[in-house]
């Protein structure tokens, strides 16, 4: 898939680059003393299958001193949550904005190194399922980036605005506003953009403003991140089994997940 551009419309910040994405894995449990056996061997598949990358693992402490050192604006939205799931979903936008590199929720397995996707866009992220108008089509678990896109800036001002309702989880944080961030950066309509990410970049630094330059973003498809779509009845019952712990060997993982690079077994640990 080529990745989606937008006409620049934005030029204030840092320079453009010819960087690639960042050689990170970033996750992040509520305890690292106290992961559970699944998360741990799924997380260890990432560091197996590229060891020449920094692993970064943050828990809730560290989620939140990283908001109030580097976006004491946000904290006390941050702090407002109802839910956590809500708190580590957004900590991950911002830490992606950030430094990039991939983030990837803990019940998700790394199936094959990641160097291959550094170069495909500034932020990748993936479809799952067919249904593209699907509110759950951009899911949030598995994303990468590069540093100071400001597609992000969209996201975090997303997050602000939303804040007060009261909806759920995936409405205030998480896939559902993923999506429409997507959907409204990539409409073209400068103004409307610009009208969400300009007092966004009022409250970054000199040194935080996002680089001069449109962010291209691919959609990966066909599976590539995705390849347990919890939509669909046998995957979600594939789901199930694999929650209650039933293991997969190569050659059932091969049949089953083609040549995707991750599949996130939906654990659903946050309801």
């Amino acid at each position: 898939m080529v990745p989606r551009r937008l006409r620049p419309h934005i030029a204030t910040g840092g320079t453009p680059t010819d960087m690639t994405i960042p050689r990170t894995i970033f996750q992040t449990w509520k305890d690292k003393d106290d992961i559970p056996e699944r998360f741990r061997y799924w997380s260890s598949t990432f560091q197996a299958k590229n060891p020449h990358y920094r692993y970064v693992l943050w828990d809730d402490n560290d989620n939140r001193n990283f908001i109030a050192r580097d976006f004491n604006w946000f904290l006390h939205t941050y702090d407002s949550y109802t839910f956590n799931i809500c708190r580590v979903d957004a900590v991950r936008y911002f830490y992606l904005y950030t430094f990039g590199g991939f983030y990837a929720d803990m019940d998700t397995e790394c199936l094959r190194p990641l160097d291959g996707l550094l170069d495909l866009a500034d932020v990748i992220l993936g479809l799952m399922g067919q249904d593209r108008s699907f509110r759950h089509s951009i899911p949030n678990a598995i994303m990468a980036s590069k540093p100071k896109q400001e597609f992000w800036l969209l996201v975090a001002a997303l997050l602000m605005s939303f804040s007060s309702r009261a909806w759920r989880p995936e409405y205030l944080t998480g896939p559902v506003l993923l999506k429409t961030a997507v959907d409204i950066y990539l409409s073209g309509d400068v103004r409307w953009i610009e009208s969400f990410i300009n007092p966004v970049r009022t409250n970054l630094s000199k040194d935080q403003q996002p680089l001069a330059s449109v962010s291209t973003i691919e959609l990966l498809g066909d599976g590539m991140w995705y390849a347990i779509d919890w939509s669909n009845p046998d995957h979600d019952q594939l789901r199930l089994e694999v929650a209650k712990g039933h293991s997969l060997d190569d050659k059932d993982k091969k049949a089953l997940y083609g040549d995707a690079w991750m599949v996130t077994y939906w654990t659903h640990t946050w309801e």
